[in-house]
């Protein structure tokens, strides 16, 4: 279950960062397509980065095939693009866009040991929205401005489901090892059911607080705003860049171009300056050129190494079966140790069972006998002594007894039961 709600994590990732492009697609539009776009050439390059998802997963072993199948990827989109209206704005856009989803699909196949692409933080998305979002309203484009905001819904309810499925990811490799059987689909399907409808329940009252002539407003506001910006750059750098008096440089222009006129032209460069000229020109070359060729040689041997030696750790999850037992604690019957076998058995096991054969036979009170020590359980006779010594070896020593210490117990324990009749 734990793979799969990781899958899932890194599947919401992908349209969280997909929606940020989305934005900035929305802003494309709106400068260099202001009659609007088809829906479905907006959402086409989501393919790049769920398709560069699966190659991290499945492609492991051959670098060239992992290149080639992102290069085909993107010429595949950019052939589409020539179908839609306006190819080449569509063209230009589909070839940033790979680009971009193509380094990054390198970068996080070659340097990280996880396949997914990371998501971009809530700052960086915040400021990717604002950013389309008052380009919009200043080009007047207020249908583009209310598409970002409901682009900035979806996130959010986007972004609550990742977070749910991270922290319940981590729940789970918490009590993995201490919960004993843990009933996995039942919380995820409880905390489903209550992240969802606070997110849900979030995202609708934002939705119904937008629902008002706000967004004109806010569009109107920063037309204004960036035109006020806008003439004050162009206003300083007027300011600076006269450097003096208007009047004053108007007047000494005609004086400093006479000057300029009368300068003698310069002589004729020797042949000598011209060959120095010439080596140095092709020394630069030489250089540029070496300078390029060790860079991409560089570059090469990194993305092998790194797309070779990356270590990618495959965890798996054993879940580990636990059965729930009762233990009494109002002073019960303890557990009960292992029997001595009534015959056979090796030597300890014989001098043991003698032994308490013996007591069984010539102590009284057999109801106390677990109270008392072996000692105490002996007579004061030589034959009890061996017996006691005989038995404690085979009791509580690690030292193996014979078969003729066995023997030896046997005839004791005669001799102790004869004395006795």
């Amino acid at each position: 279950m734990e793979q799969k709600l990781a899958v899932a994590k890194d599947m919401v990732e992908i349209g969280l960062n997909f929606l940020v492009a989305f934005c900035l697609e929305t802003l494309a539009c709106a400068v260099f397509f202001p009659e609007g776009a088809p829906l479905y050439a907006l959402l086409l390059p989501i393919l790049y980065p769920i398709l560069f998802y699966m190659y991290r997963k499945w492609l492991e072993n051959s670098l060239l095939l992992f290149t080639v199948a992102h290069l085909a990827v993107a010429m595949a989109l950019f052939w589409i693009a020539g179908y839609l209206p306006m190819p080449v704005f569509w063209r230009a856009v589909y070839l940033i866009t790979g680009a971009v989803y193509t380094v990054r699909s390198f970068r996080v196949r070659v340097t990280s040991e996880r396949d997914a692409e990371g998501e971009i933080g809530p700052m960086g998305a915040a400021f990717f929205a604002l950013l389309s979002f008052f380009l919009c309203g200043y080009v007047g484009q207020e249908q583009k401005c209310r598409t970002i905001i409901g682009i900035c819904f979806a996130w959010i309810l986007g972004y609550l489901l990742k977070e749910y499925l991270r922290n319940f990811i981590r729940y789970l490799a918490l009590n993995r090892n201490s919960a004993g059987v843990l009933p996995k689909q039942s919380i995820f399907r409880m905390g489903m059911l209550s992240a969802g409808a606070y997110s849900v329940f979030s995202v609708v009252v934002l939705i119904l607080c937008t629902r008002t002539s706000l967004v004109g407003a806010l569009t109107a506001g920063i037309r204004r705003i960036l035109l006020g910006v806008l003439r004050m750059i162009v206003w300083i750098l007027a300011l600076f860049g006269r450097g003096g008096d208007p009047v004053t440089t108007a007047q000494n222009a005609p004086q400093a171009n006479n000057e300029m006129m009368l300068l003698s032209e310069p002589a004729e460069a020797s042949i000598w300056a011209k060959i120095l000229e010439q080596v140095l020109i092709a020394a630069v070359m030489l250089l540029m050129l070496a300078g390029i060729v060790f860079l991409t040689a560089a570059l090469i041997r990194f993305l092998i190494r790194g797309f070779y030696g990356r270590e990618k750790k495959k965890q798996k999850i054993v879940s580990a079966g636990y059965m729930e037992e009762q233990e009494r604690l109002d002073g019960g019957p303890r557990t009960r140790k292992k029997s001595l076998p009534a015959v056979g058995g090796p030597p300890q096991i014989r001098v043991r069972r003698i032994f308490r054969r013996t007591v069984l036979r010539t102590v009284p009170g057999k109801e106390t006998l677990q109270l008392k020590t072996a000692g105490e359980l002996a007579g004061p006779s030589d034959q009890w002594e061996g017996l006691r010594k005989l038995y404690e070896r085979a009791r509580y020593s690690a030292d193996r007894i014979s078969r003729e210490e066995a023997r030896e117990a046997d005839k004791l324990s005669r001799q102790i039961l004869h004395s006795i009749k």
